[in-house]
């Protein structure tokens, strides 16, 4: 019924379509050198992912990639007093701390 001529065009589009009903259920999520990314699936928080290129499988899941950054931004304060001696002092300061966030993304 088919010559070796139509049996390979067969095959090929065959494995065309295939290709590309695997290729349209995936997402590719890039994550930079300084962040990390923190992965949902249907609002779930599954996974952390280190940086680099990433294919992630849709297949009918809700993904989110929140990007998280790494680095600490320090502020320092300073101040110049003057003590009850009249002494002039220098003050500085630099507060530490990290905001949570919950699986929603929301802070509090």
């Amino acid at each position: 019924m088919f010559d070796s001529w139509g049996l390979s065009a067969v095959a090929v589009v065959v494995a065309v379509a295939v290709a590309v009903a695997m290729l349209s259920g995936r997402r590719r999520v890039r994550i930079n050198a300084w962040q990390r990314g923190a992965l949902y699936v249907d609002g779930v928080y599954e996974r952390l992912l280190d940086p680099g290129v990433h294919w992630l499988w849709k297949t009918g899941r809700n993904l989110h990639v929140q990007p998280v950054t790494l680095d600490r931004q320090v502020h320092v304060i300073r101040a110049d007093v003057m003590s009850s001696e009249r002494m002039a002092l220098r003050l500085s300061a630099a507060p530490a701390g990290r905001q949570h966030r919950g699986a929603s993304g929301q802070s509090g």
